[in-house]
Formats: structure tokens, C-alpha cells, sequence
């Protein structure tokens, strides 16, 4: 989506679902050894969570639910998920 940003579709997984999916995938990402010239770098990911609904016409109030939710995530103080359902 952005420069450190990026989007991750789960078709047929519902918002009770998804945070198990991403929950495993930020806990990979933090427990990986990430190497730069010898000196191991601390990785961490913020995770927003939302799902379609049916008056999402579009995809834009779907990425802005997602988009708040990875923003909730970060002051709630990063390395986290943070699911947020509905306008």
C-alpha cells in the first residue's frame, strides 16, 4: 500500500478467523532471525484486521477500516493485532 505498508486479502475468513492468521504471521516475523552484515535486527509488524461488509461498495471504506485499525494497533504499542469491524 505504502513504502512499509501492504495488503493481505483472506477470502471466505470472517473477522473471528483472521486475527489467528495474522497473529501467526506476526509472531513468525518477530521470532525470525533477520541477519545484516552479522548483527541480528529486531523485526516487529503492526497488523490492522477488518472484513467486508455489505455496504462496502467499493474497496476504499474497506482499506480505510484496515488503515485505522493498523493505526489503533501501533498506539496501543506496536508488535500487535487489532481487528475493527464495521463503519
Amino acid at each position: 500500500m505504502g513504502g512499509e505498508e501492504f495488503g493481505l486479502i483472506l477470502p471466505h475468513t470472517g473477522l473471528k478467523e483472521a486475527p489467528i492468521a495474522t497473529e501467526r504471521i506476526r509472531n513468525r516475523i518477530a521470532n525470525h532471525s533477520f541477519l545484516f552484515e552479522g548483527e541480528r535486527l529486531p523485526v516487529t509488524v503492526s497488523i490492522g484486521v477488518t472484513e467486508r461488509i455489505d455496504a462496502d461498495q467499493t474497496i476504499e471504506p474497506l482499506i480505510a477500516r484496515a488503515d485505522k485499525a493498523l493505526y489503533r494497533a501501533k498506539q496501543e504499542g506496536r508488535n500487535r493485532t487489532c481487528c475493527l469491524s464495521g463503519p
